[in-house]
């Protein structure tokens, strides 16, 4: 939808709109608009209205303006005033009718809007705003013939395909939805909400894979697209997929905490795995972003409904009637709404709702209406029923859902009757008999057979949304169908394939032309075990004794916590104890039916289902998990290069992986190609992307940082496993939650794994990272630097890595030791990350990056260290640092905090280089007795903006810094003693030894 804002400002005559001498006003506010000086614009054509206030134009302009300031109130005055001054003004019936739009008055859109395009029918963005407009109003065949007008005149246009597909999804004509959508993508490849509503669409037609695949595509274009992931959780649930489906929702209201939508699919998910207060409280958060949000307080009352809580859950059931369901067609024209009040002889319409179980379930209520003073009810009911109902009392006339409504006074929706009447879990009316069996030959038929009779239904509607859950095979009775002494009688409708399989069974459905001969049948069986259908309501509505099998989550009128029901007195429940559990409630009823079989009567049969001791199916101790002695596949979730520490474990974590007979890796986004390798290069060029369709890893590694942002995992894989550096530790339960979408957690060192185990995850690994054993040994010194005395010093430049203190110890010790040279490696790709730095007030300002390059050498200068006294590497490759580290004397790393062990440090070390090392945070567990150079005194640091807690940071004395470089100068061969010790460390640490190490931690079994 294209805002008003965006429209240029009309300039041509208006015919008898103001006098030419007016004209120069006009024209000048004109300019002033098309300039972009709104302000002054709208100065001017308020100016020249005063003189000429009925000049069209110049009213529609002025609500162009304020329309983009989101005045919308009084841009629709000005663009009403413009259409009534001129009723040949297309541009300004089209803009008046696009305001109404935004601000959810469609139905008053239209006439505007068709006022439009009769004036000006070849204007391609108005007959899509006309479609749009039909669209929210419910009348979707109005806005596909909308669609189809604009199409005839860009047949390409892409948001006109995407809205049509909208539109045509709402019709239940998901093939073409469908075909729009890839039309629209072809146009606009990029188009994010156009791949996920994408894949909406093949989930609803139960292409999963489809579904899935589009919606990655969608997380492709923007990671960071809240509704994508929300999508994906729905697709997994609809898979029947929870576990993964409940991740993925948790992930997106932890990383989109303001998204109602992701707090409806994790209250949905929830609520599908029987886990009620964690639904109830996601609906609630959901509800305080989006009060009034239709799906949510629909979901919410059926929730309060399973729970028995009737007042509330009747009355926010009434939100159902502001969705449109696919294929669902409403109703334009309608009388009044029944309000439950005395009715005084008005003649009222029931209007049918949702499915034919529905509907019989509640036409009990509809003879009530004649005591609440109507004086003539006409009932919609579909054809299957209406022989059902036309023995009910109190129905005067029925009609058709698609035949025109009669003459009324009032209308009221089927489903809205109980909250009208006032019903409570105490005043239920009780389903003893409400429906009779009309008279039919089907009731011979089933007399003829011999007792006890008992009828069957084991599936309901396919297009059903939970029939997956609420249905099960003909097979899975087969204990059932076996037991000696009884008639069975199929009451399923369509069922003769399966049956089959047991002669034994009596097909009677295939006879029957309605539900009214179905009824008939059985009103002469002694029981009918049913799935939760509309076979198990009309047996129920009979009073025939019933046993209803439920799925674990039922449908919202059976409860939770009984056996029998309000609704229905000859009914017995029998629920899964756990999700998918039929052979329990299968058990029960093949207990139940040899009793029947032994001579109890079916009322006084009431029987049990007891639980299994088996692993439930869903639960993430049954999945799957990657097979030991296969080559797994492993996706790298971050940008893998050679100039960043996460670039650098990616790489070496590839280069392993690609000889590895255990797993093969997969690249999830492209590399960063800055100082590679013309080998390194070649290798990754020709590595597999994941593209995020259905399974692309068995192993997904995210890389993660603090509060466990970064890379949502891959739901459709296997594994997925949080690689994770933090240094801020105020973790909330948004991290908390981010981490529960992970099935391991791979911490960079000791002090993260403890981190992480504080908010409760029950799968964290510490791992550290490598060093390049090829690369980074002892040697003898070299003499790139000749004699000067060298301290080393690198990592990103930032507050956090203590470059500031380094500034500050070096100025005291060169003073002393002029011949001192500081070798840096401070580069920083996120300028952003270095602001704070000067925090401590040990340097003032950061370096300019100019041409992706720090300046640190000015920077340095500007702090009081002399230009000689300083050598900057820039950025580097890993071969080139480790000729420089060979070249220093020292190598001071005073971090503040670090998530990892500290990569650089660690390089530094296992080449030999006296290393001083701040004790504190990940680099604890770089120190040994005799190793790295500890910095011991550790102060409090102060946060800085972009950390919230710095439990265990330091802040390191540089008195002592100064004292332990002194030391080093001093005496040479303990410091070269203290660099081996140190290799020797660290040297163990090989890449290839860590890999194996991650490995072994993500492919469990």
């Amino acid at each position: 939808m294209v805002p008003p804002g965006t429209l240029a400002p009309r300039a041509a005559k208006r015919r008898g709109t103001a006098p030419a001498s007016s004209d120069a006003g006009f024209k000048a506010a004109v300019a002033l608009h098309v300039a972009g000086d709104l302000t002054g614009a709208e100065r001017a054509y308020r100016r020249f209205l005063i003189d000429a206030p009925r000049h069209a134009a110049a009213h529609n302009n002025l609500g162009s303006i304020l329309a983009t300031r989101d005045e919308l109130g009084a841009a629709l005055a000005c663009y009403a005033t413009a259409a009534e001054l001129d009723a040949n003004y297309g541009e300004a019936f089209h803009n008046f009718g696009l305001v109404l739009t935004m601000i959810e008055q469609p139905a008053e859109a239209i006439a505007p809007l068709e006022q439009a395009v009769r004036l000006e029918p070849r204007r391609v963005n108005w007959w899509r705003t006309l479609g749009n407009a039909r669209t929210a109003t419910g009348d979707h065949d109005g806005a596909v013939a909308a669609y189809d007008r604009a199409l005839a005149l860009d047949a390409a246009d892409a948001t006109t395909l995407a809205n049509r597909a909208v539109a045509l999804r709402c019709l239940g004509r998901y093939n073409e939805a469908i075909a729009n959508s890839e039309a629209a993508l072809d146009a606009e490849p990029r188009a994010i909400d156009v791949w996920t509503n994408l894949g909406t669409l093949h989930r609803e037609v139960r292409n999963f894979a489809a579904s899935l695949a589009a919606l990655h595509r969608a997380m492709a274009v923007d990671p960071a697209h809240g509704v994508a992931v929300t999508e994906i959780a729905n697709t997994l649930a609809a898979m029947n997929r929870l576990p993964d489906a409940r991740r993925a929702a948790e992930w997106a209201t932890a990383e989109f905490d303001a998204l109602p939508q992701a707090w409806s699919a994790l209250a949905m998910v929830a609520f599908e795995q029987g886990d009620y207060e964690a639904a109830r409280t996601a609906f609630a958060s959901a509800m305080a972003l989006r009060p009034d949000d239709a799906s949510v307080n629909w979901n919410l009352a059926i929730l309060e409904l399973l729970c028995g809580e009737f007042r509330e859950g009747l009355a926010r059931f009434e939100h159902r009637k502001r969705i449109h369901l696919p294929g669902e067609r409403r109703r334009a024209q309608l009388p009044p709404e029944w309000d439950g009040t005395p009715m005084h002889g008005a003649r009222v319409v029931v209007l049918a709702e949702q499915g034919l179980g529905d509907q019989i379930h509640f036409a009990r209520y509809i003879p009530a209406l004649k005591q609440c003073g109507a004086s003539h009810v006409t009932v919609e009911c579909a054809g299957p029923v209406r022989s059902l109902f036309a023995l009910l009392p109190g129905i005067d006339a029925f009609i058709a859902p698609d035949a025109p409504l009669p003459e009324a006074d009032l209308h009221v929706r089927l489903m809205g009757l109980a909250l009208r009447l006032g019903t409570t879990l105490d005043t239920v009316p009780l389903g003893d008999g409400y429906l009779r069996a009309p008279v039919r030959p089907a009731a011979e038929r089933a007399r003829a057979l011999p007792g006890p009779r008992v009828g069957i239904v084991w599936a309901g509607n396919p297009s059903h949304s939970r029939d997956g859950q609420r249905s099960m095979p003909l097979d899975a009775l087969r204990e059932v169908l076996a037991i000696p002494g009884v008639t069975f009688v199929s009451l399923q409708k369509g069922g003769g394939d399966a049956l089959t399989a047991y002669p034994q069974v009596h097909d009677l459905a295939r006879h029957d032309a309605d539900l009214g001969d179905t009824a008939a049948v059985i009103a002469e069986l002694d029981l009918v075990i049913a799935i939760d259908s509309a076979i198990a309501h009309v047996a129920g509505a009979l009073g025939t004794p019933v046993w209803c099998a439920l799925s674990h989550v039922p449908d919202w009128r059976w409860r939770i916590d009984r056996d029998d029901t309000p609704w229905y007195s000859s009914m017995r429940l029998l629920r899964q104890p756990t999700r998918g559990d039929w052979p329990s409630v299968v058990g029960a009823i093949a207990d139940g039916v040899r009793a029947l079989a032994a001579g109890q009567s079916a009322s006084s049969i009431r029987p049990q289902v007891h639980a299994p001791d088996a692993v439930r199916a869903d639960t993430p101790s049954a999945r799957a998990r990657p097979g030991a002695g296969l080559r797994s596949t492993v996706s790298i979730g971050w940008q893998v290069g050679a100039t960043t520490g996460w670039g650098t474990y990616g790489l070496h974590l590839c280069r392993h992986l690609v000889r590895s007979s255990r797993a093969a890796p997969i690249l999830a986004q492209e590399p960063m190609t800055v100082a590679l390798t013309d080998a390194d290069r070649a290798m990754l060029d020709a590595l597999p992307r994941a593209v995020g369709a259905e399974g692309p890893a068995a192993v997904h590694l995210a890389g993660l940082g603090n509060q466990l942002r970064g890379a949502a995992p891959i739901f459709t894989s296997q594994h997925n496993a949080g690689v994770i550096f933090l240094e801020d530790t105020a973790l909330d339960g948004a991290a908390s939650r981010r981490a529960r979408g992970f099935d391991q957690l791979v911490a960079g060192s000791t002090w993260n794994e403890a981190l992480l185990r504080s908010i409760g995850h029950p799968r964290v690994t510490c791992v550290w990272q490598g060093v390049d054993p090829a690369l980074f040994h002892p040697a003898a010194r070299n003499a790139q630097f000749g004699e000067r005395f060298v301290i080393f010093s690198g990592g990103k430049l930032e507050f956090r890595k203590g470059q500031d203190l380094v500034v500050a110890a070096f100025r005291i010790f060169r003073s002393r030791h002029p011949e001192a040279l500081l070798v840096t490696a401070w580069h920083n790709h996120w300028a952003e990350w270095m602001a704070g730095i000067d925090a401590a007030g040990h340097v003032r300002g950061v370096p300019a990056l100019v041409n992706g390059r720090l300046e640190v050498t000015r920077w340095l200068v500007d702090n009081g260290v002399p230009a000689d006294a300083v050598h900057d590497l820039g950025v580097r490759s890993q071969a080139e640092i480790a000729t420089i580290l060979h070249g220093c004397d020292v190598a001071l790393f005073p971090n503040r905090a670090e998530g990892g062990t500290n990569l650089v440090a660690m390089e530094a070390m296992a080449c030999g280089v006296p290393s001083i090392v701040a004790a504190n945070t990940g680099q604890l567990d770089l120190l040994t007795p005799h190793g790295a150079i500890v910095l011991a005194e550790q102060g409090r640091v102060t946060p800085n903006t972009m950390v919230r807690g710095t439990d265990g940071w330091g802040e390191s004395s540089v008195d002592e810094m100064v004292e332990a470089l002194e030391r080093c100068w001093q005496d040479r061969a303990w410091a070269r003693a203290r660099g081996l010790a140190g290799a020797a460390h660290v040297g163990t640490w090989t890449w290839a030894r860590q890999a194996e190490m991650l490995l072994d931690a993500v492919l469990p079994g």
